[in-house]
């Protein structure tokens, strides 16, 4: 998905985010409002943060690590 194409990001800032990051991410997704890009920076985390993120399938998810 092109970030202009988006009428609305939603950045997500992540350091050692588990297992927080899951909900917010679940949440993010699951709301009514389908139009929107959801960046998430994951900030050189050691727990599993970015297998986590690696594992998301969704064209609207953008993952900087």
């Amino acid at each position: 998905m092109e970030i202009s194409s988006s009428r609305l990001t939603v950045i997500i800032p992540a350091y050692n985010g588990m297992p927080f990051l899951k909900d917010a991410v679940e949440s993010i997704l699951s709301q009514t409002y389908k139009n929107f890009h959801l960046l998430i920076i994951n900030d050189a985390s050691t727990d599993n943060t970015a297998e986590y993120l690696n594992s998301l399938d969704d064209p609207r998810i953008e993952i900087i690590h």
